[in-house]
């Protein structure tokens, strides 16, 4: 058996390649073609999901045919004997396969006799998580046949563990160039993205990539928040269903939404991608198992005494009467918008008879279109 050397040719080839995906990440498929490469034989996997999006991972793979992928898409991904075991593995730590479940219980499974068996008795190899953070996991891990287990695992699994600095290290490159491409779209639509939160957003408006701004504000469950189903969500009730409605369609666009929550105002703009647009923010491997197609960008906060809405310039209305009627647009009546400004009744009714006089308005209704009015750019 070859034994890796800090000076060994092999390293040095796959480093370069890491180092070219960290600036180009359609290269990460060269990564694994490479050590494809050098252990013929062995079956390559590379993953990355989402800690903020309840779904399966999807791969980048080299050596599998695909008719044995397609069958782990449909059906054997759910059966993987080695899947939960692995996730409660910690990174940064090389794992044999026979280490997260003994063999013994894998060769009893429909996984290993109708799947694992067939493609040259691929029982042994291992990997390594990458990277875990708070949000992504990568995993890069290699199946390796049984009969090739004591010239090739433990070489294999060496390879992987030397390489594993620069590809994390390439793996947050990607990140930054996501969220500078990301930033970078929303500033050539006119959006100031300076101090700002921004969430590069799926179609299902789940997280794909944030900066520090957006992270902070999702950790505290601050103007955004994530539902039980790993969608991003408004703090406030009026923003909330703004957000839901007008994520709901796919047109191309940019919709406005005032937020109101702790005391301070947030503008938001909801940027629905074209086509192109989405393609260019397609960056592997962050983009293994979802399709960027919104940009969600928040403005740094303002204090609710601060004169930051039209309604307020052009009509004189009080933070507190603005944000009634942006309630109002959000379709909530008197009742829901005294619940959920924790007053009473009473106010809120007086709230909007003020804000009607100020606009020359007449009816509660027309508030509310005045109020969809101010979310459009």
């Amino acid at each position: 058996m070859r034994v890796l050397r800090g000076n060994d040719p092999r390293l040095d080839t796959l480093s370069a390649i890491v180092a070219r995906a960290a600036i180009d990440p359609e290269s990460w498929q060269d990564v694994i073609a490479g050590l494809g490469q050098i252990f013929p034989g062995v079956r390559i996997q590379f993953w990355g999901a989402s800690s903020l999006v309840d779904e399966t991972p999807v791969s980048l793979t080299h050596g599998y045919e695909d008719s044995f992928v397609q069958e782990f898409v449909d059906h054997y991904r759910f059966i993987n004997p080695w899947w939960d075991a692995s996730l409660r593995q910690v990174g940064g730590r090389t794992y044999h396969k026979s280490e997260l479940v003994d063999e013994t219980e894998v060769e009893r499974t429909e996984f290993y006799n109708d799947w694992t068996r067939p493609q040259d008795d691929t029982i042994a190899g291992g990997g390594q998580f990458i990277l875990r953070d708070r949000e992504r996991t990568y995993w890069l891990g290699g199946a390796v046949p049984r009969r090739h287990r004591d010239r090739m695992e433990l070489d294999f699994l060496r390879v992987i563990s030397a390489l594993a600095p620069a590809m994390r290290h390439a793996l947050q490159v990607n990140r930054e160039v996501l969220g500078l491409r990301a930033e970078l779209t929303a500033t050539r639509l006119g959006l100031d993205t300076n101090g700002a939160a921004v969430l590069l957003l799926d179609a299902d408006r789940r997280v794909m990539n944030t900066n520090r701004e957006a992270a902070d504000l999702l950790d505290k469950g601050h103007h955004v928040m994530l539902s039980p189903r790993g969608q991003v969500t408004a703090e406030s009730l009026a923003a909330r269903a703004s957000l839901e409605r007008m994520g709901a369609t796919r047109r191309p666009g940019i919709e406005r939404i005032m937020s109101f929550a702790r005391g301070e105002i947030r503008m938001m703009h909801l940027v629905r991608l074209t086509a192109d647009q989405a393609e260019g923010l397609k960056v592997l491997p962050t983009a293994l198992s979802q399709v960027p197609a919104k940009i969600l960008v928040i403005a740094p906060s303002q204090a609710m005494s601060e004169q930051s809405s039209p309604l307020t310039t052009e009509h004189g209305l009080t933070p507190a009467e603005v944000e009634v009627v942006m309630l109002l647009a959000s379709g909530l009546t008197p009742q829901e918008i005294a619940e959920q400004r924790r007053a009473s009744v009473h106010t809120v009714r007086n709230q909007i008879k003020s804000a009607l006089g100020k606009t020359g308005l007449r009816r509660q209704s027309e508030l509310a279109v005045l109020g969809v009015s101010q979310r459009r750019l």
